[in-house]
């Protein structure tokens, strides 16, 4: 019998799955043997497909496996407890998939996870989907683990409210604040702001990776507000004016429902004309990840060939040219230093992760989801795939990077370095300095005469004396 593990990451137990082939399915109890509805009425907590751990299994592998010759010891169960999705220390669960038929499945089959509180009263779907006991925006009971991201354009009505509703409540609701003193949304537009383009998130092999790390965490900060929220994306080939109205306008001051509620600083866009992005199909049919190459020049970006790396492709193309797309000639959207500061940017970036995520799953190069296999001979040869990432890590990051970044796990006294530091500039000169470089980077002028002073490293040197001082 062919079996598959699959590894889903959660921040809560897992008690339940459902697949919607007869042919693909788990063991609900010891006894299934994949009959629909399974006879065996015991227990499903007893199940041996499923099993969740404090820790990720270092062995995984995505690849399917006779169930007499599995290709690694599979890991034990253990027994993790409730963890609290800020503190970045989810739990694990596996799901093993079993396929009793003489025909292998296509590889497109839907894999649905659902964790419910335990309790000896468990009703489907009602303690399954979105239980909130308490009423709306309370404790989840239970809910499905692999809930989909939508398109912010079909989503529904009520979807779309919930989601700009959470954006104001984290940035203007004082529960939502980090010890520090700092809102959940600004804080946000401060650990993208202060990267900027002076680090590895941009323009390198970890420009996927750090930011699938970065909206996630917004969707969980999101969450503190609104348990059902969840990321809504923009799909970068149609124009938002009028499917997205609920993000606020797409031209001028983006207003209502986000000023002035979040204001400062207030936010512009400009959108205008036909979406410059590939179709999805364009992106997706691009192999393999890296290396990194550069489609950008003097004279804007051109549209890379078909056999241009994915990963180079996808930023320097169509997410190059969505942000000014969206930003216009003087909107946020146009520079990394302010590019967080527009709620839109979070759609944005959730239509790159979830093409990643599309190109990740293809059924017919699996490696692509093996940690050891997905980045190619670039995991071996290109440092910003190895090292860790900041500031989630709690260090200050290369030094080229100027100003340390808030992070909830890292004390008073460092947020207060921070802040510090930023008040003495009165402008973040950090801030400048990523503007700087990305211009040298995106919007490159005529070549610096000999002996000049590239202003770029001006900036960072006096940014970084300045901060220096101060903090002494």
């Amino acid at each position: 019998m062919p079996r598959r593990i699959l590894s889903l990451t959660l921040f809560f137990l897992a008690v339940a799955v459902l697949s919607t082939a007869q042919t693909v399915y788990m063991q609900d109890t010891p006894a299934d043997t994949g009959v629909e509805p399974n006879p065996d009425t015991g227990p499903m907590w007893v199940s041996q497909d499923i099993w969740v751990r404090n820790s990720p299994d270092p062995g995984y592998q995505p690849y399917p496996f006779t169930e007499s010759s599995p290709p690694w010891t599979l890991p034990a169960h253990q027994n993790p407890v409730y963890r609290d999705p800020l503190k970045s220390t989810p739990n694990y669960v596996y799901v093993e998939v079993r396929n009793h038929s003489q025909s292998a499945s296509t590889g497109t089959e839907r894999l649905r996870l659902y964790w419910a509180k335990a309790s000896t009263g468990l009703s489907w779907p009602t303690q399954w989907v979105d239980y909130e006991p308490g009423g709306p925006r309370t404790l989840l009971y239970g809910a499905e683990i692999t809930k989909p991201r939508k398109n912010g354009a079909t989503a529904s009505a009520a979807e779309q409210s919930a989601y700009a509703n959470a954006i104001v409540a984290i940035g203007t609701n004082p529960a939502y604040v980090f010890p520090m003193g700092m809102d959940f949304w600004h804080t946000q537009q401060t650990v993208h702001g202060e990267m900027g383009s002076y680090s590895n998130i941009h323009e390198t092999l970890a420009f996927l990776p750090w930011h699938r790390e970065y909206v996630n965490r917004y969707e969980l900060l999101l969450q503190q507000y609104d348990p059902t929220v969840k990321l809504l994306y923009w799909d970068w080939t149609t124009n938002p004016t009028s499917s997205l109205s609920f993000m606020g306008s797409l031209t001028g001051s983006v207003g209502t429902p986000f000023e002035p509620a979040l204001s400062p600083p207030a936010v512009t866009r400009g959108v205008s004309g036909s979406p410059p992005a590939e179709p999805d199909s364009s992106v997706l049919a691009r192999s393999p990840y890296g290396p990194f190459t550069s489609f950008c020049g003097n004279f804007g970006c051109f549209l890379p060939p078909s056999t241009a790396p994915f990963m180079s492709a996808l930023e320097d193309y169509s997410h190059n040219l969505s942000h000014p797309y969206i930003g216009g000639t003087s909107g946020a959207m146009r520079s990394p230093a302010t590019a967080a500061q527009d709620p839109f940017f979070f759609m944005l970036h959730g239509n790159v992760d979830r093409l990643w995520a599309q190109w990740q799953r293809n059924p017919s190069d699996l490696p692509r989801l093996d940690p050891m296999q997905t980045y190619g001979a670039s995991l071996g040869s290109d440092t910003n795939l190895s090292v860790t990432m900041s500031p989630w890590d709690g260090s200050p990051g290369p030094p080229h990077r100027l100003q340390y970044l808030p992070d909830r796990a890292l004390g008073d006294h460092y947020f207060r370095r921070h802040l510090r530091c930023r008040k003495t500039s009165h402008r973040s000169l950090g801030g400048l300095a990523a503007d700087l470089r990305y211009r040298a980077a995106h919007h490159p002028g005529p070549a610096a005469r000999p002996g000049s002073r590239n202003p770029d490293s001006v900036v960072s040197a006096e940014s970084r004396q300045l901060c220096q001082l101060r903090l002494r």
